[in-house]
């Protein structure tokens, strides 16, 4: 029997309970967690971050919890392609627990500060 994941680490938008509502047309609940290892970087050219692995470093944000498969689905639809739906641990309520987490895919579009996150300087590239 496969394994169903319902929680996902929100780090940008989806932490907006208005935006949650709009997509998923109820309410969930969230608690507060963070994600060890990555780090939320801006996207040039676009007002949304995005998540990138970055040793050392903590990502803090909701655990939204309850998510049923077609709520996965609309949150596909609505991150889309540039963004990758991944399997991590994330602590929350004192544990670690596992969740799905949307990665970027494209990280030459990432405005990075390398010193502080650590990571080698990439190009900027508009959209």
């Amino acid at each position: 029997m496969p394994i169903t994941i319902s929680e996902l680490f929100g780090y940008g938008s989806l932490r907006s309970k208005r935006l949650r509502r709009r997509l998923l047309g109820r309410e969930i609940k969230t608690v507060p967690a963070w994600l060890e290892g990555f780090a939320s970087v801006q996207v040039a050219g676009s007002p949304y971050p995005g998540l990138v692995r970055a040793p050392g470093q903590k990502t803090v944000g909701e655990l939204l919890l309850g998510l049923r498969p077609r709520d996965l689905e609309r949150l596909d639809r609505y991150e889309g392609t540039e963004y990758e739906r991944r399997l991590v641990w994330v602590q929350a309520q004192g544990r670690k627990r596992r969740a799905w987490v949307y990665c970027w895919r494209d990280r030459r579009r990432l405005a990075l500060k390398s010193r502080l996150l650590r990571l080698p300087r990439l190009p900027v590239l508009s959209k």
